[in-house]
């Protein structure tokens, strides 16, 4: 009996020793991985002890963005909530739609965002623009989270900020400024959801960014009574240059749960004009 006892124990310190001896090796390995990026941290805006704490804190985020290997946890760590059907990951900072998209949850949907507030200041705006004879119109970019098209799993605390948008345009329109709603926009389009939004990420993709810009430019060609693009060369598609990128691109969604839970890469479409313009490019 005593045998056992002293063979159990001895597996048990065995284990921990191999176990802290990884972890050791791991912890040196990142040390030597992570000490490039750590240097690149300006030191010299130290002045007083906030200071000191943003220099901690980016360097906490420094070590924690450049993790040796840290996508191979992430991939890990995204099998394992695939594995299990979760819907949500990372305690509810990414959730999944009935169509695979995901989304930025919000837990308590609540927002600190002071309406009144930012009115005002484009209001301000709009006065001190009017002194140089310029106008202020208001863009509003669609969001993926519309729970018009989106279908969610019950229970999923999905991120609806609509209603903040909603308040905000009505209070600009009231006090006499243009908007120009893209979420109508859109909603009011052919396109599918698909073609609107990327599986990995929250920002809406090229196509309905230039669907939108067609639409924008009569949009001022009627408020303002212009005459943008008379020949309607630049808001014609068939002038542009239209590169498809199958699985080549992971958005912000995608890089924090990864490939596998994400359900793979989105595709990527690339327009540019087929025209000379003054622009150029380097790789």
């Amino acid at each position: 009996m005593e045998l056992r006892v002293k063979k159990f124990i001895i597996k048990k310190e065995l284990t921990s020793l191999i176990f802290m001896t990884l972890l050791m090796i791991f912890a040196v390995l990142n040390f030597c991985h992570t000490l490039p990026f750590i240097k690149r941290v300006n030191l010299s805006e130290v002045e007083n002890l906030n200071d000191v704490k943003d220099i901690v804190n980016k360097i906490e985020t420094t070590t924690t963005d450049n993790i040796l290997g840290k996508y191979t946890f992430v991939e890990g760590y995204g099998l394992w909530n695939l594995f299990l059907n979760k819907k949500e990951i990372d305690g509810f900072s990414h959730i999944k739609d009935e169509n695979g998209f995901l989304h930025y949850s919000d837990f308590w949907n609540y927002t600190n965002n002071d309406i009144n507030k930012i009115v005002n200041n484009v209001l301000e705006l709009r006065d001190k623009a009017a002194e140089t004879g310029t106008e202020v119109v208001v863009l509003m970019p669609p969001v993926k989270d519309d729970v018009s098209e989106v279908n969610y799993e019950k229970g999923l605390p999905y991120c609806d900020k609509d209603w903040v948008a909603d308040v905000y345009l009505k209070k600009l329109e009231e006090n006499g400024i243009n908007v120009m709603d893209f979420r109508k926009t859109l909603s009011e389009s052919d396109l599918l959801y698909a073609d609107k939004f990327y599986v990995t990420d929250h920002h809406w993709t090229t196509k309905a960014s230039f669907y939108c810009f067609q639409k924008f430019v009569l949009q001022m060609n009627e408020w303002y009574d212009l005459d943008l693009d008379p020949q309607g060369i630049y808001t014609n598609i068939d002038n542009y240059n239209v590169l498809l990128y199958r699985n080549s691109t992971l958005g912000s969604h995608g890089r924090d749960t990864g490939i596998v839970y994400s359900g793979g890469l989105d595709d990527f479409t690339l327009i540019y004009p087929k025209y000379y313009t003054s622009f150029n490019y380097k790789w």
